[in-house]
Formats: C-alpha cells, sequence, structure tokens
C-alpha cells in the first residue's frame, strides 16, 4: 500500500514525480491476481482512498489510474492517512504480508488530530511492515519515527529530483525485508 503526500506544498510538478515512483515500485512487485496486490491513499487534510487493492490484476491498469491522479492540496494530516492504512489493512489475510510505504515532503501540519504514534500502533498491532520515504528537508525523521519504527526503514532523499535513482534500491530494501523475491528485472 502506498501512501502519498497530495499536500499542497508537494506542488504539481513533484507530485508527477511521486507517481512516477510509486509507478516503478509498484512495477518492481509481481502485480497479479494470485500475487502481490497494491493500493493507494491520497492525504492531505483528510486520507482518500484512489486505488483499491481489488481494483487491479496487472500493472498496466494500476499504472493507468496512478497516471490519472491529481494533487488534492491543502493540510498535510499524516495521521489520517495511517487511520485510512489501518482501515483497509484490516480486511487483508492476516497470512498476506502487510507492507505499507509513506512518502512524505513534511512535517503533520495540525495539532489537532492523533499523534503519529498513536495512529501508527495499530499498523504495528497487524504486523505491516511500515517504511517511509521522506523527501526534502521538511520532513522530521523524529517526528516520523512512530511510523517507520526501524531505522532501516526509512529513505531520507534529498529532494524531488532525487527520487528516481533512489526507487531500485528502495524496491530491493522493501522486497528483501518482506522475504519473498518480489523484485522484476524490469525496473
Amino acid at each position: 500500500m502506498f501512501l502519498v503526500d497530495s499536500s499542497a506544498s508537494v506542488g504539481g510538478e513533484n507530485f508527477g514525480k511521486l507517481k512516477d515512483f510509486v509507478n516503478n515500485v509498484a512495477r518492481s512487485l509481481n502485480l497479479a491476481p494470485t500475487r502481490s496486490r497494491v493500493a493507494l491513499i491520497l492525504f492531505s487534510s483528510y486520507a482518500r482512498l484512489e486505488i483499491g487493492f481489488s481494483g487491479h490484476s496487472t500493472m498496466q491498469t494500476f499504472k493507468e489510474d496512478v497516471d490519472k491522479l491529481t494533487l488534492v492540496g491543502g493540510s498535510r494530516r499524516i495521521d489520517r492517512a495511517l487511520d485510512a492504512a489501518v482501515t483497509l489493512l484490516g480486511n487483508v489475510p492476516s497470512d498476506r504480508p502487510k507492507v505499507v510505504i509513506m512518502l512524505t515532503a513534511g512535517k503533520q501540519d495540525s495539532d489537532f488530530g492523533n499523534t503519529l504514534a498513536s495512529a501508527g500502533a495499530p499498523l504495528h498491532a497487524m504486523r505491516a511492515q511500515t517504511y517511509v520515504v521522506a523527501i526534502g528537508r521538511e520532513p522530521d525523521v523524529l517526528e516520523l519515527r512512530p511510523v517507520y519504527r526501524f531505522d532501516s526503514n526509512l529513505f531520507a532523499v534529498s529532494s524531488f529530483a532525487s527520487l528516481e535513482p533512489r526507487t531500485r534500491p528502495i524496491a530491493e530494501h522493501i522486497a528483501e525485508r518482506i522475504g519473498e523475491n518480489f523484485i522484476s528485472d524490469s525496473l
């Protein structure tokens, strides 16, 4: 599952780079009816499921829907993205790996709502493997710590322009942690 920052500070051009990253990482997974399924939640001041797990069995249909996504704008509420992920993953069978990859370009904008510790705890309770791709200088890795928990699950990327070259190493790391060979040679 991808949680993608769609707040105003991301901007349209950079949002395109986020979509490219999602498509490239998803392409590296064995997306097929009996294999990996991919979902995507956009978050800004609210979180919205844009692509559900059951909607795609091929990379082509997933990519087409990712390419149609538009920047939402507004503030950045990471807690709402985590809450939406918990809800969606609650329907995934317990024997399936649960992987959450959050891409963010900043900090939680509001002092209201859940702390990231309380929003992230249910994901960890359901044994989800959580990864954070923190882009630019704005993200506070200490604030995000309750999301990624292990230092090896944080990928700090200096800029949106640096995101593309980091795609394969990030995808390989995640596949290695899942414990199966999910990497495709097409990446």
